[in-house]
């Protein structure tokens, strides 16, 4: 007779991970977001464990790619999270303003703004002498020390100079008061690991120049009357801050040429992740990094209503997403706190929340609240912070983390699925996300991966992540039961031989998801969990890649 434990894990061999994930394109380029998940393989699992006119949920919208894809395949989706940058995102992208009223206000913006910017980035061409527009400052140790313009009348597209005393004093001029122009001076909380130094505020990762320029053009998107218009330039807007930053650091390689070393063309870096402002780092003409994003917004947004077969896309709150009179959602609030949507009235959850301390998600996210002038519930965000200030530890964050899944197992309708991305070899992690879904009453029903490599299941020990994500589905049960005991160990000799003969001969192979879910659910069914390191170990050891199929390696 099989244990209860045996009974409790259902599985649906659905062909999930052979999906190829597409390149980030269109709206999914317009603005930096971590974690984001390739909308195309979002979209196949939304299809897979939903129906259209089902209600979909992400408690951890992040980017807003759960919304989207929902929308986009006739559900009804609702996003929820701590970040207000997030929701912006989310709302922004998937709402149905007149993109005609976008791009005109942006005209009639760049028309008032023009005579003040032309003045900030004027130069002298190098070249023929007329007056011309700097693109790039490279700063060295709080000066700058070259500059690359562009002259119309030359039609030189970069020429390169030292600055003269006129362009040190226009890249360097004093900050207007509060009373003249709003600029942000949040301070952001001292963490080492995303070098954010005590003291540190929003305004000393901007060069004088860039930040009254972005104040300028913060102030005038706010004067807009028609909110869709104003949200989506100020979406705009973020989006180039980053690139407007002391952040971009100069790329200088060095070549060989005839056996001596010639140093090629200086390239402009990118911001990564974390606040290190480089003492070399560029200052990019901050209209230019804003109209770039708008042409990208713009685009992105027209491709995405070619891909509204069903012509319907109707913003709305949460009440209205659920009576069917909406059909999509965003709110800022926390996963913990979704009291407001009834008892099982979800069909679908994908979700990727933070995992554990892989990424500080709102302190990073403060070169972007800062300037929405957002209020930021830091206290309340699920995760785990290296900030000292924050208190924000292990055990906090699997409380919470607990607090959410409830609420979740709670609006998901009986045998509702919930897919989870995990990203994480540390086994401690493991071993906590096992117990909560278990003692909620969560069955394991497949786990996937997303495979980013050719192939191979690598993993990355200096972060404890993995090369590919592992999504795995669980599903609501009426069991329950506890895995308190349970610790993390090797497979054992006979396990791991049952399970390759079990996948010996079998049609011309096994897709990694397969093999993943066997190893997974064998080792929950004995009431062991096998440790993460061991289970990638035993994939790559005893099984071989050919494309998308894995062969097992004679015994």
């Amino acid at each position: 007779m099989p244990s209860s434990l045996q009974l409790a894990f259902h599985h649906q061999n659905r062909d999930l991970s052979s999906i190829q994930p597409d390149t980030y394109k269109g709206l999914y380029r317009i603005h930096r977001y971590w974690g984001r998940k390739p909308p195309n393989v979002v979209r196949a699992y939304i299809e897979a464990y939903s129906n259209p006119g089902d209600l979909v949920l992400d408690p951890f919208v992040g980017s807003g790619v759960t919304v989207i894809e929902s929308v986009v395949t006739g559900r009804r989706a609702i996003g929820v999270d701590i970040n207000p940058l997030s929701i912006l995102l989310t709302r922004t992208s998937i709402s149905g303003a007149d993109l005609v009223n976008v791009e005109e206000a942006f005209q009639r913006l760049k028309r008032s703004l023009a005579p003040a910017i032309d003045d900030y980035y004027a130069t002298i061409c190098p070249v023929c002498g007329s007056q011309a527009t700097i693109t790039h400052t490279i700063w060295q140790d709080s000066t700058p020390q070259e500059i690359w313009c562009r002259c119309q009348l030359c039609n030189t597209r970069k020429a390169v100079k030292e600055p003269s005393e006129e362009d040190l004093r226009r890249a360097m001029p004093s900050l207007p008061t509060k009373r003249e122009l709003w600029l942000p001076d949040v301070r952001l909380i001292p963490n080492s690991r995303i070098s954010a130094k005590p003291g540190m505020t929003v305004r000393d990762l901007f060069d004088p120049r860039n930040l009254i320029v972005l104040g300028r053009i913060y102030e005038a998107i706010n004067k807009i009357d028609d909110a869709l218009t104003r949200e989506h330039l100020l979406l705009a807007f973020t989006a180039a801050v980053p690139q407007a930053s002391r952040l971009v650091f100069v790329i200088r390689r060095r070549g060989n040429n005839r056996g001596a070393k010639k140093r090629s063309p200086t390239e402009v870096g990118s911001w990564v992740i974390g606040f290190w402002c480089p003492e070399e780092h560029f200052e990019v003409n901050a209209w230019a990094c804003f109209e770039r994003r708008v042409k990208k917004l713009l685009r992105g947004k027209r491709e995405l209503f070619s891909r509204m077969s069903h012509g319907i896309m109707a913003e709305g709150n949460p009440a209205q997403v659920i009576n069917g009179s909406a059909t999509h959602a965003a709110v800022v609030g926390s996963a913990e706190s979704i009291h407001w949507l009834p008892d099982e009235s979800v069909a679908y959850i994908f979700t990727d929340p933070p995992h554990g301390d892989r990424q500080p998600y709102l302190e990073l996210s403060a070169i972007w609240n800062a300037w929405l002038d957002s209020d930021v519930a830091f206290e309340d965000e699920i995760v785990v912070s290296d900030a000292p200030s924050r208190n924000k530890d292990e055990d906090e964050y699997f409380t919470r983390l607990r607090n959410a899944l409830s609420e979740m197992r709670r609006v998901l309708k009986p045998n509702g699925k919930l897919t989870f991305a995990f990203n994480s070899l540390n086994n401690e992690t493991w071993l906590q996300l096992t117990r909560l879904f278990s003692e909620l009453g969560f069955a394991l029903t497949q786990a996937d991966t997303i495979s980013y490599s050719a192939g191979s299941v690598v993993q990355d020990n200096r972060q404890k992540g993995l090369t590919n994500d592992l999504l795995i589905t669980w599903e609501k049960t009426d069991d329950k039961f506890s895995v308190t005991s349970m610790t993390p160990t090797s497979i054992p000799e006979q396990a791991k031989r049952d399970l390759v003969c079990a996948f010996t001969g079998t049609r011309q192979g096994a897709r990694i998801s397969e093999i993943l879910s066997a190893t997974l659910r064998r080792g929950l069914a004995e009431q062991c969990l096998y440790d993460i390191d061991e289970i990638i170990e035993f994939i790559n050891t005893y099984f071989t890649p050919d494309g998308l199929l894995w062969h097992p390696k004679r015994l």
